[in-house]
């Protein structure tokens, strides 16, 4: 399922009462289109003169790219909630997932049979089912080994990926593409040097219908 805005609040409350007694601050819902995460918690950070921190104005997002199940929207929103439930109450944890964290996704597991995890890796199938149309300025890489790497980048740092990856990486070949098709959306948009590993026979077809761009570190266009 791709959860809406109305599904998550009800959702929310039908938690907030089973788990927490009621007495989590309602957020603003959001259905978002991350990819990179299932759920996000936004918040404003104060800090007083004495030094005392508190947050508020909560923003509760779940993505709505994939179509997962239902229990893993389910379990997405009450990890949002455990974060929240620990903000708002000014409970010091450890570290983001710390012990704190940690043992309340444990009680609620154990108690109600919940499968909530600290984090969620996306499957080969739930990365292909994101089929949006967008651009992507990519690099292609041959190590020396004679694997194949992939580096999409960021809008913004394009010419930075150009110069650095020769730098950090010892490459036999580099070779730039645009495109805008689907497969391309797996790959995150780096602004910073990263090579992911790929199957040089699944990427070819992908690559026949890109388009190859020639780049001189100030300037990219089509060969």
């Amino acid at each position: 399922m791709k959860p809406t805005e109305a599904y998550i609040a009800a959702r929310f409350a039908e938690y907030n009462a089973l788990f927490f007694g009621g007495k989590l601050p309602v957020p603003i819902f959001r259905s978002g289109n991350a990819r990179s995460m299932l759920g996000h918690l936004r918040y404003r950070r104060k800090r007083s003169l004495l030094g005392r921190v508190t947050y508020s104005d909560f923003v509760l997002t779940v993505s709505s790219r994939f179509d997962m199940p239902e229990e893993e929207v389910q379990d997405t929103i009450i990890h949002e909630m455990i974060h929240l439930y620990i903000l708002s109450s000014g409970i010091r944890d450890t570290s983001a997932h710390g012990r704190v964290f940690r043992t309340w996704m444990q009680k609620i597991n154990t108690e109600y049979g919940r499968h909530i995890t600290i984090s969620h890796r996306f499957t080969r199938d739930e990365l292909a089912a994101d089929t949006h149309l967008r651009k992507h300025c990519f690099c292609v890489c041959e190590l020396p080994d004679g694997r194949k790497g992939i580096t999409v980048t960021a809008e913004s740092a394009v010419f930075s990926i150009y110069r650095q990856l020769p730098k950090v990486f010892t490459l036999r070949s580099c070779r730039w593409y645009g495109s805008t098709d689907p497969y391309f959306n797996r790959f995150p948009h780096v602004r910073t040097p990263k090579i992911f590993i790929v199957d040089g026979e699944e990427l070819e077809p992908y690559l026949k219908s890109s388009v190859e761009l020639t780049c001189d570190g100030s300037s990219i266009r089509p060969v």
